[in-house]
């Protein structure tokens, strides 16, 4: 690892280590796709709402990650165009791009399940089969990524939280 690279990685953990989870952004190096979260609110079932896409591009992927399962766990839920209000299980599942666990690299190497919002944000988010998942969905032939994605997104900065 060049001394560069080495600085890099300890910049982004200090910038990381300064940010709460609920308003850090992330970033795939290899598609550009920008990954940030915003402040959801008091509602204990969602822990984090969140878009993924081109920064100042028109077409933005919106998410949410929930608590759920036995045990109780982080699930997120990437979803495209879908309607509002009251909608059937059915309607939810055709707008779902993908769904999975969220892991996070904290700053001392370890992996785990994404902190609360109020956390400090990990260094990365890993997003498990996502790649697949999105890039055999429509919505992507609107993203315009010079590469595909990948499921690791770098922490970029803290955005508004």
């Amino acid at each position: 690892m060049s001394l560069l690279a080495a600085f890099s990685v300890v910049a982004g953990n200090v910038c990381a280590a300064e940010c709460k989870q609920g308003s850090a952004r992330y970033v795939d190096p290899e598609s550009g796709l920008l990954l940030s979260f915003s402040s959801f609110g008091e509602n204990v079932q969602v822990m984090h709402q969140f878009t993924i896409g081109l920064e100042g591009a028109d077409t933005q992927l919106g998410g949410f990650v929930v608590v759920e399962g036995e045990p109780l766990r982080p699930i997120s839920i990437v979803m495209n165009k879908c309607p509002d209000g009251d909608v059937t299980g059915e309607e939810l599942e055709a707008c779902t791009v993908w769904k999975g666990v969220p892991y996070g690299r904290f700053s001392d190497g370890n992996i785990g399940l994404l902190p609360l919002a109020d956390e400090v944000a990990v260094t990365q988010i890993l997003l498990p089969d996502f790649t697949r998942s999105v890039m055999s969905d429509p919505v992507w032939e609107e993203i315009e990524t010079i590469n595909d994605p990948f499921e690791v997104f770098d922490f970029k900065d803290c955005g508004v939280s």
